[in-house]
């Protein structure tokens, strides 16, 4: 009986990530579009603010799919990728109430 227990645990675990690491990514674009704002914030910064983590990156890829945010530069040393906030992710913000 009890292996039958484990065996369900086991099977609803990954459920209950996928749902955790889905509201921490939403709240990690929401946190993105507070920090850019209405400036252009280079990548680094972004990074620097919220942590170097594999939520951060899921976030920014979101937010680029979602056209809330706009990419600029190639991701080098000399032209580092910069975030800007469209008009989607203005409105965004206005829900969240930060502009």
């Amino acid at each position: 009986m009890p292996s039958a227990v484990a065996a369900r645990r086991k099977r609803l675990m990954p459920l209950n990530r996928i749902r955790s690491q889905e509201t921490r990514v939403q709240r990690f674009a929401k946190n993105i579009l507070q920090i850019i704002g209405e400036d252009t914030i280079a990548e680094k910064l972004i990074r620097a603010a919220l942590g170097n983590s594999p939520d951060t990156s899921k976030a920014l890829r979101l937010l680029l799919t979602q056209k809330r945010v706009l990419r600029y530069g190639n991701g080098g040393r000399g032209s580092p990728f910069m975030y800007s906030v469209t008009s989607e992710g203005r409105k965004e913000l206005e829900l969240i109430g930060q502009v």
